[in-house]
């Protein structure tokens, strides 16, 4: 679960947390923030205190590199894996005449770009398990806000992605 330290990630592993002990199953999950400790420290400790099997990874996911290497350390430590939460997102303010490149670019690297390049690592895990990408878009992608010029492009595009993975990868076994 990428953003697992944010609001929407922290409350998409308590809800996998839930859904697990619903099934008689334990939880394993890979909680990854761009920060280590903090919050996203707090969400590992309390999936563990709760019985889950919960590691904390940091990356920067605007650095291919880092995507790559997270994906490597999470197939490695859980032997595999059955879905990407793809939730770490962000947003820099500034109407598109005067954006500076830096933001957009930064925006569309987290945004758009990290779940690609996450899904690509992490494909052959996910096509052994039958497994599924999850990547959470925003009602940006349909409308844009004002002051927002990179973020409702990024969200669009982000919706693209996904529907150009499911496309590809249904040959595969992944949703």
């Amino acid at each position: 679960v990428t953003g697992a330290a944010g609001g929407m990630g922290r409350a998409t592993c308590l809800e996998l947390l839930r859904d697990t002990r619903r099934r008689g199953q334990t939880l394993r999950v890979a909680a990854a923030g761009a920060r280590p400790g903090g919050a996203l420290d707090d969400i590992v400790t309390e999936l563990r205190a709760a019985g889950a099997n919960a590691s904390a990874h940091v990356a920067d996911l605007s650095d291919p590199a880092a995507c790559a290497r997270l994906g490597d350390e999470v197939s490695v430590a859980f032997g595999g894996l059955d879905m990407l939460f793809s939730i770490a997102g962000m947003t820099r303010s500034g109407a598109l005449a005067t954006l500076d490149v830096a933001d957009w670019d930064r925006v569309f690297d987290v945004d758009v770009r990290a779940t690609w390049l996450l899904a690509r690592a992490l494909h052959p895990a996910l096509a052994r398990s039958r497994g599924c990408v999850v990547a959470v878009a925003s009602v940006s992608a349909h409308s844009p806000f004002p002051g927002l010029g990179a973020y409702s492009p990024a969200k669009a595009a982000l919706v693209m992605l996904c529907r150009q993975l499911a496309q590809e990868w249904a040959a595969d076994g992944i949703r």
